[in-house]
């Protein structure tokens, strides 16, 4: 079944979705006005996007898949504090911008 679920940061604190829309995100100012800071460059990791799936025989004899022909970009990730209500706990929310991967740029002459 699917659905789509409304709900505040503090709510939604250790779910995880698929997906996730953050009105008014931009990359340096979470909504909230807090600054997000730099891309945290250590962790970022490249992500394939759309390609196909191919299925393969692993070394043990299962079948695994695998995406090929992918768009890659590379997927930046920010720390945001947020702040507990009232219980003096703050928890960090990672969000996630997507860049210009180097695997998909054109070499020079």
């Amino acid at each position: 079944e699917e659905k789509v679920v409304l709900t505040t940061i503090h709510a939604s604190k250790g779910l995880e979705w698929e997906y996730v829309i953050i009105p008014r995100m931009n990359a340096y100012a979470f909504p909230t006005g807090h600054m997000c800071g730099p891309c945290k460059d250590v962790h970022s990791c490249n992500v394939g996007f759309y390609g196909n799936a191919e299925t393969y025989l692993k070394p043990n004899g299962g079948y695994g898949i695998k995406t090929v022909n992918a768009t890659i970009v590379k997927a930046c990730p920010y720390d945001v504090y947020v702040l507990g209500a009232n219980n003096g706990v703050a928890n960090t929310l990672r969000l996630w911008s997507a860049q210009p991967s180097e695997e998909n740029m054109e070499s020079g002459p």
